[in-house]
């Protein structure tokens, strides 16, 4: 399975291994890799693992996100291959070297979704806000959409509708992400408007 190591910054040396599906980066506790840096943003990146590709992908931050010293906005990674994300940088390790595949690779997930005031956009009724999103296929649902599972000792897991994976949060617990051309995702100003249209109606 392939995994990052940290080069630069005060996790340089660190080994985190990638999950199939998806992972993400970011400051904020609850990214699967963490990256403790003034640079980085809350939600920055997240790197997709599949079969014979790795997919990284930024989330509007602030400082972006660089292949191999390339900024992009979504890039192909492979075998030693460095990433920028802010002021830190990573290195893959046991992914597929750069070279021609035989079979065609599979589709990238799809890109999240935004509402007007900037917040994730549930795939199957859009405009509704999407607190989950799937690990495997990326779509991004709402409470109606997800399935919920109790387990024993109460915790309840949240689970794809379409492929059967474990949902995560949208966000990062506590980040505030500033999704490209939508300005920052704040709760607040999403129910500004919804109180603002309820005295409308009245």
């Amino acid at each position: 399975m392939p995994s990052v190591v940290v080069k630069s910054g005060a996790k340089s040396g660190n080994e985190f291994p990638l999950q199939e599906g998806l992972n993400r980066i970011g400051r904020a506790p609850g990214n699967d890799i963490r990256l403790e840096d003034a640079g980085v943003s809350a939600a920055h990146c997240e790197i997709w693992v599949m079969r014979e590709r790795l997919l990284v992908r930024d989330l509007g931050s602030t400082n972006g996100t660089f292949v191999d010293g390339r900024s992009v906005s979504e890039g192909e990674l492979h075998e030693g291959t460095l990433v920028g994300v802010g002021g830190v940088l990573i290195e893959v390790h046991g992914a597929v070297p750069k070279v021609a595949i035989p079979k065609p690779p599979p589709p990238p997930p799809p890109a999240p979704r935004w509402t007007e005031e900037g917040l994730p956009c549930c795939g199957q009724h859009p405009g509704i806000v999407a607190p989950y999103r799937c690990s495997k296929c990326g779509e991004q649902f709402c409470a109606d959409c997800v399935r919920f599972l109790a387990r024993r000792g109460g915790e309840r897991h949240t689970y794809c509708p379409l492929c059967a994976a474990e949902c995560v949060a949208a966000l990062p617990k506590g980040a505030v992400l500033t999704p490209p051309k939508t300005g920052v995702a704040t709760r607040a100003g999403w129910l500004a408007k919804l109180t603002q249209t309820l005295k409308l109606r009245r």
